[in-house]
């Protein structure tokens, strides 16, 4: 799944800028474009708080509307606590953790 949604944002992204460049848009000198973009990022909602281990951000193409990128966050994993829990060595498994902050809303 993850190959398919970055081969879509790859395309998405090759579209705004093709769209940009036929609205006008010019190439820097390292051969970039610039494209109006909007990105939004949320925690999920466990409760009435915001404690969630798991959040998820996406970019949007302002010109299409399609995801031009996106980012998960996540504060937990099941084998790794298991494995803390137990006092055993985790095993070798793809650990997503990459968030250690505060999920809370300032």
């Amino acid at each position: 799944m993850e190959k398919v949604a970055q081969t879509s944002c790859l395309q998405n992204m090759a579209l705004e800028r093709k769209l940009a460049v036929e609205n006008g848009a010019k190439e820097d000198a390292e051969g970039f474009v610039s494209v109006s973009c909007s990105y939004d990022m949320g925690w999920q909602k466990r409760g009435k708080g915001h404690n969630s281990s798991t959040g998820h951000g996406a970019v949007m193409g302002l010109t299409t509307g399609k995801v031009m990128d996106y980012t998960t966050r996540t504060k937990a994993c099941r084998i790794c606590k298991n494995a803390e829990k137990t006092g055993k060595k985790a095993k070798v498994h793809d650990c997503r953790i990459n968030h250690f902050a505060s999920s809370k809303a300032i």
